[in-house]
């Protein structure tokens, strides 16, 4: 993830690698960073997140598969398509 997103990995919080990071602030005064893509892999499925402004994102989760999807997390079960 490096070589395609360009940046280098970071730990944001405990669980979270992430790469880049932009900063968001919602209408409710709430503001901080993020990264801009980022993985956390975990027992059963990985989470992914990407910015909630990423372009061509849903033409981009019909080609991943099966999946559930949020604002900006994306829940793979069958990780293994992502290799």
């Amino acid at each position: 993830m490096n070589e395609t997103s360009g940046y280098e990995a970071k730990m944001w919080g405990t669980a979270i690698i992430g790469f880049g990071s932009y900063h968001y602030k919602y209408d409710s005064g709430r503001a901080g960073d993020a990264p801009l893509v980022g993985f956390s892999p975990g027992k059963n499925e990985i989470s992914l997140y990407l910015s909630s402004d990423f372009t061509d994102k849903e033409d981009l989760l019909s080609k991943l598969g099966k999946h559930k999807a949020a604002k900006s997390c994306v829940y793979v079960k069958n990780w293994k398509i992502l290799i």
